[in-house]
């Protein structure tokens, strides 16, 4: 049986599933294919060690409402499959730990700048000056976020801490699939009122390169998704789970993401 894969679209996690057959090879590569047939390396899937021929993966980072291909390695056989990935939300994601990733509410659209280093020098005798100058640097500015209830603010407050690089993807515009540096954080309430559980974020963002490392946990097979489901104890969990794949797949969870709130 010759390697095969099969890419299946998560759009409730902004997610790919990325499933690998037929593999003889010790070690696969599963890559992204990118303009130019650039291939980018799936997280964990570089290499990817398949059991008895079979591995299976997400990836959190495929670009959204537009075909996407991806393509497995093994050995000196390739494989291919292609989907699309439909998302009608704006996600802010964490590269390394996507447990964390969340819809997030955009106050306002992100406002960046570039600048160039620059020297201007004056010459006697010469009306205009001699400029020298250096590379556009990356985007940098701020981003604004809403959150609208408890839940979601103390999502986002958690994803905060742990995260120092995010990847945000916004649907259908030039600003998504940019990886930020988040700087410095300012935290207000949308109003004065006591019991306020909307808070306006203010984030200082700097654009970057995708950060290195493999992926870390899953929204959907985390410890708590399983307790939190309908299985009670152990022999339940291998009645409702008929394999250790279905458990990380986290099929039949129903976890959603934290909604952001409507404003």
């Amino acid at each position: 049986m010759a390697v095969a894969l099969a890419a299946l679209a998560d759009p409730t996690y902004a997610r790919v599933r990325l499933t690998v057959t037929g593999a003889v090879s010790t070690e696969v590569t599963i890559s992204r294919v990118t303009t130019g047939n650039v291939l980018i390396p799936v997280r964990n899937g570089n290499p990817a060690v398949p059991v008895s021929g079979t591995t299976e993966l997400y990836d959190y980072e495929a670009p959204l409402n537009t075909p996407v291909t991806w393509q497995v390695s093994d050995g000196g056989t390739i494989a291919t499959a292609t989907t699309t990935l439909t998302v009608t939300q704006a996600w802010l994601k964490n590269p390394n730990f996507p447990s964390v990733n969340q819809v997030i509410k955009l106050g306002s659209m992100p406002s960046l700048k570039r600048s160039r280093p620059q020297g201007i020098h004056q010459v006697l005798g010469r009306r205009a000056p001699i400029v020298t100058y250096g590379t556009l640097s990356s985007k940098s500015g701020s981003m604004v976020l809403l959150t609208g209830n408890e839940d979601a603010t103390d999502s986002m407050a958690a994803f905060l801490d742990l995260s120092g690089v995010a990847y945000l993807q916004i649907p259908n515009s030039r600003f998504s699939e940019l990886y930020l540096a988040l700087g410095d954080v300012d935290e207000g309430p949308l109003t004065k009122l006591q019991s306020e559980d909307s808070v306006w974020w203010t984030i200082d963002i700097v654009e970057v390169e995708s950060p290195a490392g493999d992926l870390e946990g899953s929204p959907t097979s985390t410890y708590t998704s399983l307790k939190d489901g309908t299985i009670p104890n152990y022999t339940n969990l291998k009645t409702v789970k008929t394999s250790y794949l279905d458990v990380m797949r986290g099929s039949g969870v129903p976890v959603t993401p934290p909604n952001p709130g409507s404003f």
